[in-house]
């Protein structure tokens, strides 16, 4: 195989940025509507440890429930 007889420049290479900076870069260039901005970042800032992102976690009410004994053996005899 010969080399080409021309030169290639190289490869454009992204750059690594703030996904805000990301965020508002689509808002601005109408790719997203406001709400859609507004709801990306507050789920920057609860990531980033700014508030409670989801409710606390509750056991389900059953593994509360006491079992017999007799309720037990039935179970594993079954």
């Amino acid at each position: 195989m010969t080399a080409p007889d021309h030169a290639h420049k190289p490869a454009l290479q992204s750059q690594r940025g703030a996904y805000a900076d990301f965020v508002d870069e689509l808002f601005r260039l109408k790719l997203i509507d406001r709400e859609k901005r507004d709801f990306l970042r507050e789920g920057l800032r609860l990531a980033a440890g700014g508030g409670q992102a989801t409710p606390p976690i509750v056991p389900p009410s059953s593994t509360l429930c006491r079992v017999s004994e007799a309720g037990i053996k039935r179970a594993a005899d079954a």
